[in-house]
């Protein structure tokens, strides 16, 4: 029996008898900014009390759509123009369709991290060069390369070490190449991007590939099981 981590919210005012809750920090959403968010308040300081909401559903390996036919089931489509949703209010596949751009989110504990096989990628300098940024963003010397390093660290990412090749000289040392080069889409995917001319690389994924172990926040975590259900 897996092990569940949350609770329904009629299991939550049941227990504490009241048609009030009151909590130290509300936080709202359990995906990855949600849950470090939630994480970090609660180790803050003792004798808190932190709550997390979220819309969709705990889904356990096994529970994910495993083909086409059972997408319906966990969609959930919001129009710009449309006030009334359609599909299923916890659907695990959440569009929001907008006048200029269309965005995919997960709804479920763990956010968008349950569809997005936990691709942790870093954003090239030139990113935060657009308009759209804050100013800061765009002055001179300006970097965020100490904070993606700790973020690296705390999500214990596998992926192309590129610090530490530019420091070597070597090879790139890549866990996830190693763990997935013997796979048919992987070999197909880079003798495309080869034939194209193009540089082909894996990605760099917050999955533990190695043993299970305890992670980087003390939880057990089991190693991948290659189902597939983290880009279900």
């Amino acid at each position: 029996m897996p092990h569940i981590l949350s609770r329904s919210i009629n299991q939550l005012f049941e227990q504490s008898n009241k048609k009030k809750i009151e909590v130290d920090y509300l936080v709202v959403g359990s995906g990855y900014g949600g849950s470090i968010a939630a994480m970090t308040l609660a180790n803050k300081q003792e004798n808190i009390s932190v709550v997390v909401l979220e819309r969709g559903n705990e889904y356990v390996s096994g529970q994910f759509p495993q083909d086409l036919a059972m997408t319906p089931a966990y969609l959930r489509v919001e129009h710009y123009q449309d006030r009334q949703a359609r599909g299923y209010a916890s659907g695990l596949f959440n569009f929001h369709i907008g006048k200029e751009m269309d965005v995919l989110v997960g709804s479920g504990l763990g956010g968008t991290s349950l569809i997005n096989a936990n691709v942790a990628a870093e954003p090239e300098a030139s990113v935060f060069k657009k308009d759209a940024w804050p100013a800061e963003f765009k002055k001179p010397g300006f970097s965020l390369a100490k904070e993606f390093k700790s973020v690296r660290n705390l999500l214990d990412v596998s992926g192309p070490d590129r610090e530490k090749d530019k420091a070597s000289g070597t090879n790139r040392t890549d866990p996830v190449s190693r763990y997935f080069a013997k796979g048919d889409r992987y070999q197909s995917h880079k003798q495309l991007s080869e034939s194209l001319g193009g540089q082909f690389e894996s990605a760099t994924i917050a999955v533990n590939l190695d043993a299970s172990r305890d992670n980087t926040v003390g939880l057990r975590q089991p190693v991948c099981c290659r189902s597939g259900n983290c880009v279900t």
